[in-house]
């Protein structure tokens, strides 16, 4: 697979925007890179410019570095199964933490029952998108209506090393 240079990502993020949403995760990932200096992360392909899988890898910065979150968007199914068999793109020796469409998950459990490796499924997290902005409540209550005092004074409060109790004196509900 193909390490991409900083001139590709830029492209990768204009390319990533016309899959959204089910590039949304990677394309956060590519997003940011290209505007924050942040921890290394890698971003790899298949092949460029036309690429088919993206894997999205944050570089380990020390050994015991075993919780890395690794990103994967692709197009095609066959290419994702084949990149997975046929690279070392990911340790199959250690915990890997993978975050993939949901699509994909027999391609992925199918790979990794060819690896030896067991797999299990953690968490599943749903992306909902509000396609019509004037859906949105506007007579919303706000964070703070139910405060007596002002909330720049309750963010003084709350970075203080105060004890609790005084919160819960400025607090009108109070806290239990």
């Amino acid at each position: 697979m193909k390490l991409l240079s900083s001139e590709e990502l830029r492209e990768v993020e204009k390319t990533l925007r016309g899959y959204l949403p089910k590039s949304q995760q990677v394309y956060g990932f590519v997003f940011l890179i290209n505007r924050v200096e942040a921890d290394r992360i890698d971003v790899f392909v298949d092949r460029w410019p036309e690429f088919r899988v993206l894997l999205v890898r944050p570089v380990k910065q020390e050994e015991n570095d075993f919780y890395k979150g690794i990103s994967i968007f692709t197009t095609d199914e066959a290419s994702l199964k084949n990149k997975l068999l046929q690279t070392d793109i990911l340790d199959w020796t250690q915990y890997n933490c993978l975050s993939f469409d949901i699509g994909h998950a027999e391609t992925v459990k199918a790979v990794a029952a060819q690896k030896g490796v067991p797999e299990t499924q953690l968490s599943m997290c749903h992306m909902m998108i509000l396609q019509n902005p004037s859906k949105l409540q506007t007579n919303r209550p706000t964070r703070f209506s139910r405060l007596k005092v002002a909330p720049r004074l309750i963010g003084r409060i709350w970075t203080a090393p105060y004890h609790p109790s005084i919160l819960k004196h400025v607090w009108t509900n109070g806290i239990k």
